[in-house]
């Protein structure tokens, strides 16, 4: 799965789930556990509602008006960074299973 199009509003991200496109035109409905700006970028933390173990974090690529471009972060420092932010923001909420 790399390039992700979301075809819905997402300025504001309150839904909880998300239904993006992949480029091969296959809907794939992910909850949306966080919304977290760094450096510049906005990332999405999404979990697959079928298998709570799968957390995807998508880097937004490119927004026009209501349609916004997302692809999987591939970088594993930013990818490392950005988990680490979540974890951070959502200790309080959300049991981490720290064994990798």
């Amino acid at each position: 799965m790399s390039e992700q199009k979301n075809d819905s509003m997402l300025d504001d991200f309150e839904q909880d789930e998300l239904i993006l496109t992949d480029e091969d035109g296959n809907d794939i409905t992910f909850q949306l556990l966080d919304v977290i700006t760094y450096e510049g970028g906005r990332y999405l933390v999404l979990q697959d509602p079928e298998d709570e173990n799968y957390v995807v974090i998508m880097q937004e690529e490119e927004q026009h008006g209501d349609e916004s471009t997302f692809t999987e972060l591939e970088d594993e420092n930013l990818l490392e960074t950005i988990f680490a932010l979540f974890k951070e923001r959502n200790q309080e909420t959300i049991d981490f299973d720290d064994e990798e």
